[in-house]
C-alpha cells in the first residue's frame, strides 16, 4: 500500500527537508519505490515486514492507536475522511487494547 508524503506528515517527528532525505536514501537503496511526485510504497512486502518487526511488540499496540488519532485528527473533511476511514479504523483496532477514553 502506497502513502502520500502529507501521510507521512502525520507521523514523523523530524522537517519536511529531513525526512524526504530519508525517503530519498531509502528509495536509492531499494526499499521503497516512488510512485509519483510525492507517493512512495515498499519495494517487497518482506521489506515491509522487516521494518515492522522493528517495532518491539510491546511498542506495536500504542504505536498503532497514535497512527489512528493522528490520521483521525489530521483528517480534516468528510471527503478525505471517506477515502481513509478504513485504514483510520484497522489502527485504532490494532491498538483497542489500550483505549482509556
Amino acid at each position: 500500500k502506497a502513502s502520500t508524503l502529507s501521510k507521512l506528515n502525520v507521523f514523523a517527528d523530524i522537517d519536511l527537508m529531513e525526512r524526504q532525505m530519508f525517503l530519498k536514501i531509502l528509495t536509492n537503496e531499494g526499499m521503497l519505490s516512488q510512485i509519483g511526485n510525492d507517493m512512495y510504497k515498499f519495494s517487497h512486502d518482506k521489506v515491509q515486514q522487516a521494518a515492522y518487526q522493528l517495532i518491539r511488540p510491546l511498542d506495536r499496540a500504542g504505536l498503532h492507536l497514535e497512527i489512528g488519532r493522528q490520521l483521525r485528527k489530521k483528517t480534516p473533511t468528510v471527503t478525505e475522511l471517506d477515502s481513509m476511514i478504513f485504514t483510520i479504523v484497522d489502527q485504532l483496532s490494532r491498538g483497542l487494547d489500550l483505549v482509556t477514553d
